[in-house]
């Protein structure tokens, strides 16, 4: 249909010449008709137009009334021409750019594929240009490098179990080094919408600091030893993945996926973890003064031996999760869901736990100088420290709660955690 209405309207399009002929014809055509409407209506007038008709032939002033439409008719012709030439002009310089930059970019996949460390690294550094210079060829090439990694640096987790913990680290290459540093500082201007993948890649030991990786895939990848100090990782998916001593100084983390995730020894000083999801994630002697977790899930976390001094966990899930020989002093805690977890020994001192749950918590040997546990819900099986009594510092017995309903844990299977839902 579409076509159709195309076809008739090529049938009435006219050529330039046959526009000049009708403009020519109905140029006369007006003049002749002034000529003689002006005749008739000057017999009596000594107006100035009527001087010009009755002193000039007929002919005259028929060519120069005529030549008036032919002349703006010529005008407008010469307008569209300049205005087509430079629309032209425009696609044929986009045209050269766009092949330029495919000739560029395949050029460089050329140097990616070489047998020489010199030769790759020239290839990833000029698809970094092409990415600067070509906003349309930004996401292939984030793509293109982002695959190259895991294809060079492929991390099985299984490999972990084996590995020997005496032995020194191997390091990834000098070429995975230039991509990530590539792809940390990439020009996000260009806008990004999809997520960068760089699940199962071995990335430890890099420097990555001030990275930007928000909504970034990392689940199951080694980043054991990296430094992502001060980095923007908002939103990103480090389910499974090895964290172990890694530097997240001042790193966002908020809604980050971080479960299951081994952060051992990790150095979160700082870092803003608010909303993030780290359901049994292994921080075991971690250090997260001062970091921001609030209303983060930690439920089932291993948090013992941790340092987490001044940090913000208010509202936070912490039901089941291990705090043993944690050091709390100074945390707010208000409104947290302690629930079955384990403080035992743990320092509290100075920490705020208003109106929070604990309910069956472990608190045996914990040090609870100075802390503020007004209407904290304890139930009967809440394990205090010795000669501690809960009342006597504004707690809360469960049969006296007359708050919302506590939550209660369902203890769900590991196995089961690790199953396809149910379609």
């Amino acid at each position: 249909m579409a076509e159709n209405k195309e076809t008739r309207a090529s049938e009435w399009r006219l050529s330039r010449g046959q526009w000049l002929a009708l403009t020519t014809g109905v140029g006369i055509l007006a003049a002749a008709t002034l000529i003689w409407v002006f005749s008739l209506a000057c017999d009596e007038s000594d107006s100035f137009f009527c001087r010009v008709v009755a002193h000039n032939p007929p002919w005259f002033l028929l060519t120069i009334l005529s030549a008036v439409p032919l002349v703006l008719t010529a005008l407008a012709f010469r307008g569209r021409d300049q205005r087509q030439a430079r629309e032209r002009q425009t696609r044929d310089s986009e045209t050269a750019r766009a092949g330029m930059y495919a000739d560029r970019f395949f050029r460089a996949m050329d140097l990616l594929r070489s047998n020489s460390t010199e030769g790759r690294l020239g290839g990833i550094y000029s698809l970094e240009g092409v990415s600067h210079d070509s906003e349309k060829d930004h996401w292939t090439v984030v793509e293109t490098l982002a695959a190259f990694v895991r294809s060079r640096a492929r991390w099985w987790p299984e490999e972990q179990d084996h590995a020997d913990s005496d032995e020194p680290d191997q390091r990834p290459s000098e070429e995975i080094q230039a991509v990530m540093t590539v792809l940390c500082r990439r020009d996000w201007t260009a806008g990004e919408r999809q997520r960068v993948n760089l699940a199962n890649s071995d990335l430890r030991g890099l420097d990555l600091r001030h990275a930007r990786f928000a909504n970034a895939v990392f689940e199951e990848a080694n980043l054991k030893q990296v430094d992502l100090t001060g980095s923007d990782l908002s939103g990103a998916n480090f389910m499974e993945s090895n964290l172990q001593s890694a530097f997240l100084v001042e790193a966002n983390l908020r809604r980050a996926v971080l479960i299951k995730a081994e952060m051992t020894n990790a150095i979160l000083v700082d870092a803003k973890l608010s909303r993030a999801d780290l359901e049994m994630a292994r921080l075991k002697d971690a250090v997260l003064a001062k970091a921001d977790l609030v209303h983060a899930r930690l439920a089932r976390a291993d948090l013992s031996g941790a340092n987490l001094i001044g940090a913000k966990l208010n509202h936070a899930d912490l039901t089941r999760a291990d705090l043993a020989l944690t050091d709390l002093s100074g945390a707010n805690l208000n409104e947290a869901d302690l629930e079955l977890a384990n403080l035992a020994n743990a320092n509290l001192t100075r920490a705020s736990l208003r109106d929070a749950v604990l309910w069956k918590a472990n608190l045996k040997g914990a040090k609870l100088d100075d802390a503020d546990l007004t209407g904290a819900v304890y139930h009967p099986k809440t394990v205090f420290p010795k000669g501690f009594d809960p009342q006597a510092q504004g707690m809360v017995p469960e049969e006296d709660y007359e708050g919302e309903a506590m939550h209660r844990t369902q203890v769900v299977p590991v196995a089961k955690l690790n199953q396809e839902p149910d379609p």
